[in-house]
């Protein structure tokens, strides 16, 4: 979704005029290959995670789709059918984000298979 922001050396200024930091997803968490839902990037209390860009290659024949850490994870994302050394990646223009989680929920990477993918996403946090 669009909203009236901007982006500054690295910030990003929300819709209340807060300047928040953009973040990358943990390094740790970059290379998924659990069949399901794996980690990805934490849940903050009483925050949205809103996605700014994403890179996924998968290594092997593969759905890959983001959901949220709710206990019956909605989908974040459309469900993206990849190839071995296929990938996909987005990009929201400025002052936008591609999609965000629920106020207090995480992302999760949801995997068809037990296929490894690579993944990594840039971030802000943004109070509910």
């Amino acid at each position: 979704g669009r909203v009236d922001t901007q982006l500054v050396s690295g910030r990003y200024i929300d819709e209340s005029g807060n300047s928040l930091t953009v973040k990358t997803s943990a390094v740790a968490n970059s290379r998924p290959a659990s069949s399901g839902n794996n980690t990805f990037i934490a849940a903050v209390a009483s925050n949205k995670i809103r996605v700014l860009w994403y890179q996924i290659q998968a290594e092997g024949t593969v759905n890959v789709k983001f959901v949220d850490t709710a206990g019956s994870p909605a989908d974040l994302s459309q469900l993206w059918v990849l190839q071995a050394r296929e990938g996909v990646s987005g990009a929201a223009p400025p002052g936008a984000f591609l999609f965000e989680s629920t106020s207090g929920l995480g992302v999760q990477v949801n995997l068809s298979g037990a296929v490894a993918v690579n993944v990594r996403a840039g971030y802000i946090e943004v109070a509910a």
